[in-house]
């Protein structure tokens, strides 16, 4: 995933958005498996991504001043495709966003 962080206190004019790019992994340690909490045709159509989401977020984020600790801006990853993307030894790929099964 690489998650978009949105300055939501620096950036008032909301036809323009401020990016900042990072990476993430996530790992389900779990023994079931983590399935959208929406069914397919509850899914939100994004029109900035064009794209469907099938949840709101699926993670939330905040900048921090080095100095203060304090929140300059917050943002979210909402998710489009969950997929198994590697495993761990005696598990297998069960999920791809190419398969239309997330």
């Amino acid at each position: 995933l690489i998650p978009l962080l949105s300055s939501s206190r620096y950036s008032q004019d909301y036809d323009t958005r401020v990016l900042l790019r990072f990476p993430q992994r996530v790992k389900n340690q779990g023994t079931a498996d983590f399935l959208p909490s929406k069914p397919r045709y509850a899914w939100e159509w994004h029109s900035c991504h064009h794209h469907f989401h099938s949840m709101d977020e699926f993670s939330l984020y905040e900048l921090l001043d080095i100095q203060t600790q304090a929140q300059v801006a917050e943002g979210h990853k909402a998710s489009f495709c969950l997929e198994d993307t590697s495993c761990d030894p005696g598990y297998y790929r069960r999920f791809a966003c190419t398969s239309h099964t997330q």
